[in-house]
């Protein structure tokens, strides 16, 4: 729409055209043809300018929007307690390595925990290891940034 606009202000203003029976001049000739040639320049430049200012505003919406795929939001830092899944965080709850470690979901989200390890637990790689079975948990914590810290941190039977 911003793109039909902008065409539709440039041909609103169209150049004379200098036929060959028409008296003008060499020089009023080359003014005409440079003048086209400027004119389709700044047709050019406006469509660079319009698609560069739709992408910008594109990528600063999307800053402002809660991310589907991962089930991040742009909230805050914030307390939460209650009970959530517990296992290991790269083996069971699909997030990045660098190793084992322990982490819980909460919300739809995984975070991996600060402030109790994976083998404070038992055998991370027994049957019923973290990194074999996702556990229910009772924590107590606060989730910063992309992770959980743990103040309190309950395996549940």
């Amino acid at each position: 729409m911003i793109l039909a606009r902008v065409a539709g202000a440039v041909a609103a203003f169209p150049l004379p055209a200098f036929g060959p029976n028409d008296r003008a001049s060499s020089t009023q000739r080359r003014v005409q043809h440079v003048s086209g040639h400027g004119r389709r320049v700044v047709d050019l430049l406006c469509v660079v300018l319009c698609v560069v200012l739709a992408l910008f505003a594109c990528s600063l919406s999307a800053c402002r929007t809660p991310h589907a795929e991962t089930g991040a939001s742009t909230a805050v830092d914030r307390e939460f307690a209650g009970e959530v899944d517990a296992a290991c965080g790269q083996c069971r709850l699909g997030l990045p390595p660098p190793g084992c470690d322990l982490a819980v979901r909460i919300e739809g989200r995984a975070y991996f925990v600060d402030g109790s390890r994976i083998d404070d637990h038992g055998d991370a790689h027994a049957d019923d290891g973290f990194c074999n079975a996702v556990r229910r948990a009772y924590v107590v914590g606060r989730i910063e940034g992309d992770r959980f810290v743990a103040t309190e941190f309950v395996l549940l039977p």
